[in-house]
């Protein structure tokens, strides 16, 4: 019935035109006027922000209220009396931030995973070739053979880091002997391919031996040498009047490769594996401050709207941000940190029963995902304390003030109380009420 009633009036916008404003000529019947002569005078102008014929939440009341839509009031009548606005006011400000489930938690840290690889998304196709590549799977077979060196290196938990690290530059570089978009990187060539499987074949042997330190510099080339020639890139160079890097260049860059080794050699080290030293040599304190700074830009609407009431609901909503952010930046600092201190644990003492590849996927997405669960937790401690934002209460009482500001107050909480399976019962009846007093009002008035 609503998308037909929806219907019939777009039809007579049609035939009788918009000049008049609105939906119809004033004095042309219409479903607007509930098919009844409305004098120029009773016109609301703002019949389309009070018509919500779309919610069915307003076709629950009760008699024939919900059957008589459209229609005007007096120009600034308000819509309902204010306690139903109260009602529905204080609904929406308890009701306003949803709640975040521990599932979609999980589901955001493999987002988060997935945009610090978007080779992964962007051509899953070719890593999938890559995770597949003969080469490769023999350049880390010893892993699961037990007693081998790079066996011992995998079952190691101060070393597994390092082979993962080193599987991880590998298959970068397998991925990307097939076909790209060429967007931010080309595709290597085939005289590029020949001289980085010469490194390869070098790192394989090094797996081998097990020479940690070896593996390192070999893995720190591979890194450096996966360079960003694409489209833009070779652009942004031109403009800066700079020359692209190439492969070659790369693979005889000495200094910067050693400086890069040195990083990737702390990986095997003697107390690498620690849980403070996986936030030291991790993003997880940038990560956090990065969360912090999130929250604040969240809240930046809010805390306009509080300074906006007074300095000191400014204030207010300032030490709400404050303490958010920093949960959310402990949250997720700690988080990652357990993720990732915990996968390189479970992997080393898994053995041969999971290979480099799935570990190494395993131990990418471990860190992402606790830090999300982690951040989640913190979020529903940080509001438990501080409550809804008290800027979030002015900017609703800005709202009740105007017949715009009561449009926009119904047009946000009706989704809401749509998909509240418990809705409150006063709730339902200040919408019904409105709902009831539109309709009948409207024709009140159009008869007068």
């Amino acid at each position: 019935m609503v998308s037909g009633i929806q219907s019939l009036a777009n039809m007579e916008y049609a035939l009788y035109g918009g000049n008049m404003g609105g939906y119809g000529a004033y004095n042309a019947p219409s479903v607007v006027n509930g098919y009844c002569a409305v004098n120029p005078d009773y016109y609301n102008q703002y019949y389309n922000a009070y018509n919500y014929p779309g919610q069915d939440i307003f076709m629950k009341s009760q008699g024939t209220a919900a059957d008589q839509w459209g229609g005007t009031y007096t120009k600034g009548t308000p819509i309902t009396d204010s306690k139903d606005i109260d009602t529905i006011a204080n609904y929406y400000y308890n009701n306003m931030a949803p709640s975040e489930s521990f599932g979609s938690a999980i589901t955001g840290g493999l987002s988060f995973a997935a945009l610090q690889n978007p080779r992964v998304v962007v051509h899953p196709i070719q890593t999938i070739k890559a995770s597949f590549d003969k080469d490769l799977k023999r350049m880390f077979a010893d892993a699961t053979k037990e007693g081998t060196a790079l066996n011992k290196l995998w079952c190691n938990r101060e070393t597994n880091d390092l082979v993962r690290e080193a599987y991880f530059r590998a298959h970068k570089i397998k991925a990307r002997s097939y076909w790209k978009t060429g967007l931010f990187r080309k595709q290597f060539t085939e005289a590029e391919m020949t001289e980085l499987n010469k490194v390869m074949k070098e790192l394989e042997g090094a797996l081998s031996r097990g020479d940690t330190n070896k593996i390192a510099k070999l893995t720190a080339k591979l890194d450096h040498a996966y360079v960003s020639n694409g489209w833009l890139p070779r652009t942004w160079k031109k403009i800066l009047g700079k020359d692209v890097p190439t492969v070659e260049s790369r693979l005889n860059d000495t200094a910067e490769i050693n400086k890069k080794a040195a990083n990737i050699t702390k990986l095997g080290e003697k107390g690498s594996s620690s849980l403070w030293n996986v936030v030291k040599k991790s993003c997880t304190i940038k990560s956090g401050l990065g969360w912090a700074a999130f929250e604040a830009l969240f809240d930046a609407k809010d805390i306009a709207s509080a300074f906006k009431e007074s300095t000191g609901t400014g204030l207010a909503q300032l030490g709400q941000t404050a303490v958010k952010g920093a949960g959310s930046a402990v949250g997720w600092m700690a988080g990652e940190a357990i993720g990732t201190w915990a996968a390189t644990k479970a992997l080393a003492a898994a053995g041969t029963a999971i290979a480099p590849g799935i570990g190494t996927v395993i131990g990418a997405v471990a860190g992402f995902v606790v830090g999300s669960v982690g951040m989640w937790l913190t979020g529903k401690l940080t509001k438990r304390i501080v409550g809804q934002n008290v800027g979030a209460k002015a900017e609703i009482k800005e709202m009740k003030k105007t017949p715009e500001g009561h449009a926009q107050l119904l047009s946000l909480t009706a989704p809401i109380a749509e998909q509240d399976k418990n809705l409150d019962p006063n709730v339902r009846r200040a919408f019904e009420n409105i709902a009831a007093r539109y309709s009948v009002g409207n024709q009140y008035a159009g008869a007068a």
